[in-house]
């Protein structure tokens, strides 16, 4: 390919991430007559297959780890209490419900666009594991920190309505807010207060939004995934063992000296959210959603909340080069309005 031509297909690429950073900026900034389904139709129509230019196009697996990307980027900056992360997931729910037919074989594995949003799971995965969750709290700035906030809420949000199964990550945050408590005797022990403002509000996003769905879980996990803390050296996942270990934990947080007072008002938050979902099912007007623990969700990636999650996602194995990686669109995508 001569350097004119390499110039075109970069322009061209860049051209086509704009457009899709706009597919979902517009829905929202509530545009006038723009809703989800219209923005998922946007997308769609962005697909290579669906593009009527001439010349060569990306791969699949490329536009779709740019059109993830972007999403991502988008979610990091918008509050993880804010309607413009609902309205995302509404984008994200309109695209797995469009009636396509297209098929395409990835990481040896048939899959269809866009019913079981591929490479979704995986890349949210992957920004994840982008965090040190043993350094954030000392190392990571207020806005890093903000946007691993950012980050989980959506993921929580996701699991919630059945999009995706990332129960696990949630764990993962439990278990280093509520886990890892150090030695009274320790010299850390007192000064764990940054570690707990950096977590517990975390760990209470997916509680409030999750914490039917990991009551009524029992799913164990491989490769140690799911392993406890210095507090935990039970089952590696889910039991109600570990619910009560982590719902006293809230509560000593709530009533300690360690932490802000917004991290107490977190933890205080989390316990009574935990009282209520086991009241509601001991009298058994509990929902049920999480009995499954997301297993229902489709997700192309095989997102069992476990190893097979990441099969075939190798830290920096995204195909080729990101148009525009200097400048990413989605900078001020900081918008929406708060949510309830």
């Amino acid at each position: 390919m001569s350097q004119t031509s390499d110039d075109d297909y970069d322009e061209q690429r860049a051209i086509i991430a704009k457009k899709i950073f706009h597919a979902f900026i517009k829905y929202i900034q509530q545009m006038p007559s723009h809703s989800a389904i219209e923005a998922a139709q946007k997308l769609d129509a962005l697909f290579p297959s669906n593009r009527t230019e001439e010349g060569e196009k990306e791969a699949i697996e490329y536009f779709l780890f740019e059109t993830w990307d972007i999403l991502i980027e988008m979610v990091r900056q918008i509050p993880h209490n804010f309607i413009g992360q609902d309205k995302l997931v509404e984008v994200v729910k309109a695209l797995r419900d469009l009636p396509t037919d297209t098929v395409f074989e990835l990481w040896s594995t048939e899959v269809k666009v866009w019913q079981d949003l591929p490479i979704l799971a995986p890349a949210l995965i992957e920004e994840f594991e982008s965090f040190d969750l043993k350094t954030l709290p000392d190392s990571g700035g207020d806005t890093d920190r903000g946007q691993w906030h950012n980050l989980n809420a959506f993921m929580a949000r996701l699991t919630k309505e059945g999009i995706e199964d990332l129960a696990l990550y949630g764990l993962c945050v439990l278990r280093a807010a509520l886990e890892d408590q150090p030695d009274s005797r320790a010299e850390v022990y007192h000064m764990q207060g940054p570690v707990l403002d950096c977590h517990v509000p975390v760990a209470a996003e997916w509680i409030s939004r999750c914490g039917d769905i990991m009551f009524t879980s029992q799913e164990q996990y491989e490769d140690h995934e799911g392993k406890g803390g210095r507090l935990w050296p039970g089952e590696e996942g889910f039991s109600p063992e570990r619910w009560q270990l982590w719902k006293q934990r809230f509560g000593e947080i709530s009533n300690g000296e360690w932490g802000s007072e917004r991290t107490r008002e977190n933890a205080k938050a989390a316990e009574q959210k935990m009282v209520e979902i086991e009241n509601e099912y001991e009298s058994g007007s509990g929902s049920g959603s999480g009995s499954k623990s997301g297993s229902e969700s489709k997700s192309g990636s095989e997102s069992k909340s476990g190893s097979e999650s990441k099969s075939g996602l190798v830290s920096g194995s995204k195909p080729g080069s990101k148009p525009g990686s200097e400048s990413k669109p989605g900078s001020d995508s900081n918008s929406g309005s708060e949510s309830e």
